[in-house]
Parts: C-alpha cells; sequence; structure tokens
C-alpha cells in the first residue's frame, strides 16, 4: 500500500503537491531523470510479464525517449498495446468497405 502511494507520486514536483502532505514528509529527496541505461531498465520493468516482440532493442528505445522520467515511459507502452487492436479493426474495415 505505501508502495503504491508513494509511486502515485512519480513525476510531480513539489510545488504540485499539497502543503498538508509535504510537511508530514520526513524529509524531501529529488530523483534526477534517468540516463538512457536506467530508461532500458526501466522499460523492461515496465514490460515485464508483456507479451512483447523477442528482438525488442531497449536501448535504442531508451535512446529515443532521452529526458523521459519512469512515469512517461509507461505512456508510450500503452499507446502500443493498442496498436494489434487498431489494426484489426482497420481490417475489418477494409473488409466491409469491399463487400
Amino acid at each position: 500500500m505505501k508502495t503504491e502511494f508513494m509511486a502515485l507520486w512519480d513525476g510531480f514536483t513539489t510545488d504540485q503537491l499539497d502543503e498538508a502532505i509535504l510537511w508530514r514528509l520526513p524529509q524531501a529527496f529529488e530523483i534526477g531523470i534517468p540516463d538512457q541505461r536506467e530508461r532500458a531498465e526501466i522499460l523492461k520493468v515496465v514490460l515485464k510479464g508483456e507479451k512483447i516482440e523477442s528482438k525488442i532493442d531497449f536501448d535504442c528505445i531508451a535512446i529515443l525517449c532521452e529526458g523521459y522520467t519512469g512515469s512517461d515511459l509507461l505512456e508510450p507502452c500503452k499507446k502500443a498495446a493498442y496498436f494489434p487492436i487498431r489494426d484489426l479493426l482497420d481490417e475489418e474495415n477494409k473488409g466491409e468497405k469491399s463487400s
């Protein structure tokens, strides 16, 4: 539960958090933007357990995502998950138009 609560703060700056929450924190610290190697590792963790292409080059993706935080990296993964659905719908629509 505590981990989930803290994960919700990922990407927030102190000016975006309520004063009451900040007051209750024992210590404030800043975690910088991950470097290329760290982004590749974050992507591996985010996609662990997902059905993905075995030849994915995490290093290449990490290079393309320079400046992304951990939570930023999750969004392109979510969008990519919808590509097969979109492709299937496109195929169905093409089939209906040719009938």
